[in-house]
């Protein structure tokens, strides 16, 4: 249940303030242990295509950036799955 307002709240901020919900490449491992969230299960989304990173300007130096609520959602989905499973 908290997993799905979270998941909500972050794509709210992403609608609303799209800056807030940027995440560069660099700063994700940070991000991640902030959110208690496995680098683990990060690499499995990014491998099979859930999260991506996306150029942030359209220069060769842009960063890549990823959003945080595509993150959220990611893990509030195999969160629910697994409990799904469980029951």
């Amino acid at each position: 249940m908290i997993d799905a307002f979270k998941a909500g709240y972050a794509e709210a901020v992403r609608i609303y303030e799209p800056v807030r919900d940027m995440l560069r490449k660099a700063e994700v491992k940070d991000w991640l242990k902030l959110q208690n969230i496995d680098p683990k299960d990060f690499k499995r989304f990014e491998q099979n295509g859930i999260v991506t990173a996306r150029k942030m300007g359209a220069g060769a130096n842009s960063p890549m950036v990823y959003s945080k609520a595509e993150i959220v959602k990611a893990v509030a989905l195999i969160k629910a799955e697994r409990t799904a499973i469980l029951t």
